[in-house]
């Protein structure tokens, strides 16, 4: 049983702040998340003519765990026991770890996908700046120059 002096009391500023910031970065992960999933999974299991692949958001479900474990442990931590806490520190711990190690393993899967099925690599549109980047790959060079001109006409 937890007593009252274990109790831990969050001024309502900082929980309203925090429940507004976890909240808003879980909704956009769950719906982002399995959208972008499901894309690639999609374009790779009906051999699309270009694949899209972003390192971003396949880190989004990590992040996505964090933020929910997250906004739980606000809203509940005046009522929440020592363990239940852990719990949840842990699974925003392994979410943010998640969120780091996943992008690496679905690269190295989506990588032997596109040289197995003969993609080619589309460098002008593929976007590699800083931690995350986006890479796409085209079943042609013609669908490349194609999406290219798609993209800078937009």
């Amino acid at each position: 049983m937890v007593s009252k002096q274990d109790k831990v009391k969050m001024p309502l500023k900082y929980k309203i702040f925090a429940i507004v910031v976890f909240g808003g970065l879980s909704l956009s992960c769950l719906y982002s998340f399995p959208n972008n999933i499901y894309q690639l999974i999609h374009g790779m299991n009906t051999l699309q003519p270009v694949i899209h692949f972003s390192k971003k958001e396949i880190s989004e479900g990590g992040f996505m765990l964090s933020c929910i474990a997250g906004f739980i442990m606000i809203i509940f931590c005046e009522k929440m026991s020592p363990k239940v806490f852990i719990c949840l520190f842990s699974v925003a711990f392994y979410g943010l770890l998640i969120a780091l190690i996943s992008p690496y393993l679905v690269m190295f899967w989506v990588d032997h996908f596109v040289e197995e099925n003969h993609y080619n690599y589309c460098e002008p549109i593929s976007d590699h700046e800083g931690k995350y980047w986006t890479t796409v790959y085209t079943k042609t060079t013609d669908i490349c120059q194609i999406e290219t001109e798609k993209v800078k006409n937009n």
